[in-house]
């Protein structure tokens, strides 16, 4: 057997990997290939309106497609199995372990694991930036504690193990610039294994928590959200589905670049849109895509002196204030008076309040996130109840037609049922007042709305006219975030209330200066208002070599605003070319023949920045007639040469890029032009080139001036300042309950905390629904026949707590399998301490200990827990006359008496006398702790030749078990540890005071069951005669004089 830190063994152990990813392949495409020949039968022997053959195609559809996920998996874990490994020690244990980390898992069978997949939370010990003890997460369980001892990163190509390297941070400088020193395909293709500690500190936070990450250009922010939403698919899989998930970016192409991602994170079935078509989505039936259509986004000029100003946060408080006051005037606030009017005429003088308006004015207040309609029919709900309280049981009697007039007229007294204003003219109305406020104009066309017109108008429709909300997503991902004002934002989490976010961007690159986000502060303090929400940092930039991080960060400095702070890694390249040319052919055949000289050099994308929209269209139709460029209207990311504007470069990186023509005209010294061309500057991953025709803009052409004196920014993430900005204020002077209060403040936007009931966890990789309050479903019960029995007071003795009666029959379901149950993986880690053999395992600990030569103790609990001390067991001292081996396989353990196998592959004892004849097994599925029960299970191979019985409230009192199901607890009696005994000589002794549950019928398969416990432990012994086996239980169960 090779040492695990041979080069032979590496070499062995990846050909064995290799060897069953190929396995698991075939086996995965022979699925797909015949649930594809089913579908095909049945769509070709059946009609569409056959409805039970229907269902049938339904169902082999989703099998189908399930086997083409799972082929695709497979796919994956055959071009690359793994490409890392950590050996670690458990502190809890002292066992060593060495975990393969993959893209994805990789199974040997149900119960065997022999690459772990990267989500997992063991796999986060990986991408720590240390070696020794460190601590990693399970999802809404608990922090594990392991000493990491070694990292190993691998290098694979073309189905051969390459290289490795041990290192004690991943992915270190001289392997990281080995693997960004590859063209941009590569590059994405080894992500998984390159993620470094800051961003895998992002990925794996959890997704009830709204997080802001300000990042860095190439600091991998998509990369990162990207892998954040495969994480929490994984690791969350019960309470988060794609469905679930909504991702917002700024442009088609980045959007397009997003959907090539996700598929190598196995994350199938995500929404993508950008930010104008989400709130189309928001609009429901008021939009129209027949005759509406999305306007790019109008720009300031003499038409449209204030355009930006509709992104602000100004201007959706404005809006806020609006919408309140329209509500105001539509729905009344006077008190409600029974009384006749020349809708009704009533015989008696009659003059009742049914609603005062002080509350209705605070009813409006207490539900500020309640549309106006909504409002509107429970106001008339609750008028036609009071109404209804009036006319019966009172002592003025109202004839049938008064009592139909009333109803008819106060059912909707606050206004119809169904909203019937425009929102489109309610919008309007909004801008005709902004425009003699600001004295401006506003212009507005109803058929092709621009993103803060969409937003507005979503809002719009949630606060007036919405009665039935609609789910959307629970969680929102928005790339690229500093391109959208706050107008966007603050509607977005008005419309999708109990929503969290992970949002990403950098407040360096906001090419919409004058209404995205220059900084974060407005976007803080909204959004991150939860205990838990976090700001964070993406500090590292990753893509750019050294020469052109320093030619950008220089056209940075050149702008008056405060940055946060970059930290490029150490990656040359060639220093950046900045060409001038006589003129404008000049530039472009010299272009043509970079670009030319670039594919041969063997770099696949390739990237020509222009200013705006008309620019790129021009230089893609005149390099077009030198090189192969892309189609220009094709919009997508892909290989080849693209010419686009800097607007759309946003969020995407290339292998090289030439900056094209930026002279003083088209980018004049500006806050705005600064960040514009930092942008650009940082798209190359290797080369970038600067050609211009005319004199460039002295933000690149002239040194930074002594004038210009950057901010550096906080560098610490952390949890923001939690004063927030408030909605508008409300009309009322009352403030009742939850009301608002009578000075005019207003109530805080939060976001709704998920009510989703969090998920416990079994284990270190498996996570299992919320426990249930029962171990066992209550039943009746059947007690055996039995001699009648004295009555005995047991006040000052320990009771047995189990509800379930010595030899009571339990239910049909008590006998069935949980299918939730902690996986079951190899016993690696073999170790003496003291008098007890320990077996590792990676989430599970089997130890045995002798206390006799015919006497051992097993037990089988998590890693990381500890079993709680039987009452019924007397604590007695432990047994040293005993040897072990162990081998590839098994663990041999051997006392004078006793020979015990231990099968390492997953844990099964069998016990045997000196002479090795079996007397008891263990079998499969083994050692079984039942994730929703609460209970746990171990399975026994009882041969049909043998009697079984247990021990009743005498050793002299015999319960048959052949065949049988029967606790063997002593519910609500004296405490007693549960007994079996075979007349082949052994018993089992077992050391839990609560439920017991023996089956030997062999449709549910032999097995004793623990109710309450998180762990197996039992006690083994063996006798000569029936007084020898009753002795030996004596010795064992405890005899104190409370019992």
């Amino acid at each position: 057997m090779f040492s695990p830190d041979d080069n032979q063994f590496e070499q062995t152990h990846f050909e064995s990997i290799l060897k069953l990813t190929a396995e698991n392949l075939e086996k995965y495409k022979a699925d797909e290939k015949r649930l594809s020949d089913e579908l095909y039968t049945l769509l070709e022997t059946y009609g569409a309106k056959d409805v039970e053959a229907l269902s049938m195609i339904d169902n082999i559809q989703v099998l189908y497609e399930r086997a083409q996920r799972e082929a695709a998996r497979a796919e994956k874990a055959r071009s690359k199995p793994f490409f890392g490994r950590i050996d670690l020690i458990d502190e809890n244990h002292g066992g060593e372990e060495t975990i393969y980390i993959g893209k994805v898992g990789i199974n040997r069978d149900i119960t065997h694991i022999e690459v772990v997949d990267w989500r997992a939370p063991i796999s986060n010990s990986y991408y720590e930036s240390h070696l020794g003890k460190i601590k990693y997460s399970v999802p809404n369980e608990r922090d594990f504690e392991i000493d990491l001892k070694k990292k190993r990163t691998y290098e694979i190509k073309d189905d051969k193990l390459a290289s490795f390297f041990d290192t004690d941070v991943v992915a270190n400088d001289e392997l990281l610039n080995k693997y960004l020193s590859q063209n941009k395909k590569a590059v994405l293709g080894e992500i998984i294994a390159t993620i470094q500690k800051e961003q895998n500190d992002i990925i794996r936070q959890s997704p009830y928590k709204s997080m802001i990450v300000q990042g860095a250009a190439g600091s991998g922010k998509t990369t990162v959200a990207m892998h954040r939403i495969s994480y929490i698919l994984y690791n969350y899989e019960k309470d988060f589905k794609p469905v679930d998930f909504y991702i917002v970016g700024s442009n088609k192409i980045l959007l397009n670049y997003i959907t090539s991602v996700l598929p190598d994170l196995d994350v199938n079935g995500v929404r993508q849109m950008t930010m104008e078509e989400l709130f189309v989505r928001l609009l429901y039936e008021d939009w129209n895509s027949d005759r509406q259509s999305i306007a790019p986004l109008a720009q300031a000029s003499k038409t449209f002196p204030e355009a930006m100003k509709r992104g602000t946060l100004d201007w959706f408080s404005d809006l806020e204030a609006f919408c309140l006051a329209y509500e105001r005037s539509t729905i009344n606030t006077s008190d409600v008076i029974l009384k006749s009017n020349e809708n009704v005429l009533l015989e008696h003088d009659i003059c009742e309040t049914l609603l005062t308006s002080d509350s209705i004015v605070a009813f409006l207040n207490e539900n500020p996130h309640m549309s106006i309609q909504s409002k509107i029919n429970l106001l008339n709900k609750r008028v036609l109840s009071r109404l209804e309280n009036e006319i019966t049981g009172k002592e003025i009697q109202y004839t049938a037609d008064e009592k139909k007039a009333l109803v008819r007229f106060y059912r909707q007294y606050f206004g119809g049922k169904k909203w019937k204003t425009s929102i489109y003219d309610i919008y309007k109305d909004f801008l005709s007042a902004q425009e003699r406020r600001y004295n401006t104009v506003f212009p507005f066309d109803e058929s092709s709305p621009d993103l803060y017109d969409l937003a507005a108008l979503a809002y719009i429709y949630k606060r007036t006219k919405e009665d039935d909300p609609i789910t959307e997503a629970r969680h929102v991902v928005i790339d690229e975030a500093q391109d959208f004002g706050m107008m966007a934002y603050m509607s977005l989490h008005y419309c999708m209330r109990g929503c969290t976010y992970t949002i990403m961007g950098d407040v360096a690159q906001n090419i919409h200066y004058n209404h995205g986000l220059n900084d974060w502060t407005e976007l803080r303090d909204n959004f991150l208002t939860g205990e838990f929400d976090s700001f964070n940092l993406l500090r590292k930039s990753y893509r750019n070599t050294v020469e052109i991080s320093h030619f950008a960060t220089d056209i940075l400095r050149h702008g008056s605003f405060a940055i946060y702070p970059v930290e490029p890694i150490i990656r040359h390249g060639n220093e950046v070319t900045v060409a001038h040319f006589e003129d404008y052919e000049k530039l472009i055949t010299a272009a043509a023949d970079k670009i030319n000289e670039w594919k041969k050099t063997g770099y696949e994308t390739i990237a020509v920045i222009c200013r705006d929209d008309a620019t790129s269209r021009a230089v893609s139709d005149k390099l077009s007639a030198y090189t192969d460029i892309n189609d220009y209207d094709a919009m997508e990311f892909d290989n080849g040469t693209m010419v686009l504007p800097i607007t759309y470069t946003k969020g995407l990186e290339f292998d090289c890029c030439i900056l094209m023509n930026p002279d003083e005209e088209a980018y004049p010294a500006s806050d705005a032009n600064v960040k514009l061309l930092y942008v650009a500057a940082t798209r190359a991953l290797h080369e970038l080139v600067v050609y211009h025709a005319g004199t460039v803009t002295p933000l690149i052409g002239e040194p930074v001036p002594d004038t210009v004196n950057n901010t550096v920014l906080e560098a610490e993430n952390s949890q923001p300042n939690r004063t927030h900005r408030t909605t508008a204020p409300t009309v009322s002077s009352t403030s009742t309950g939850g009301s608002t209060p009578a000075n005019g403040s207003t109530p805080t936007i939060s976001p709704t905390v998920s009510q989703t009931p969090v998920k416990q966890t079994v284990g270190k990789y498996q996570a299992a629904p919320p426990r249930r309050t029962a171990p066992y479903p209550a039943m009746p019960y059947k007690q055996p026949p039995a001699a009648p029995q004295k009555i005995v007071d047991h006040s000052n003795k320990i009771i047995c707590q189990s509800e379930y009666s010595f030899g009571s029959v339990p239910k049909t379901d008590a006998l069935k399998q949980n299918p939730k149950r902690m996986a079951a993986y190899p016993f690696r880690s073999v170790r003496r301490e003291g008098n007890t053999l320990i077996l590792d395992s990676i989430n599970a600990v089997l130890e045995l200990t002798p206390y006799a030569a015919s006497m051992i103790r097993v037990s089988y609990h998590k890693a990381g827990n500890t079993i709680p001390e039987a009452k019924c067991i007397e604590h007695r001292n432990t047994f040293d006359k005993w040897k072990f081996k162990d081998t590839p396989d098994t663990v041999l353990l051997a006392t004078s008496a006793l020979y015990l196998k231990i099968d390492k592959k997953n844990g099964l004892v069998t016990f045997c006398d000196k002479d090795k004849n079996v007397l008891l097994s263990e079998k499969q599925p083994g050692h079984v702790l039942e994730s929703t029960s609460e209970r746990s299970l171990c399975f026994f191979d009882f041969d049909n030749g043998q009697k079984l019985y247990a021990f009743g409230a005498s050793n002299r009192d015999h319960l048959p078990l052949n065949r049988v199901a029967r606790y063997i607890s002593f519910g609500k009696g004296r405490l007693k540890a549960p007994c079996v005994i075979s007349d082949k000589g052994c018993g089992l002794a077992i050391s839990h005071d609560s439920t017991v549950l023996f089956n030997s019928i062999p449709t549910y398969g032999a097995f004793i069951a623990l109710g309450d416990a998180e762990y197996f432990d039992y006690y083994f012994f063996t006798g000569s005669s029936d007084e020898e086996l009753s002795m030996k239980y004596d010795w064992i169960r405890s005899r104190s004089k409370e019992q």
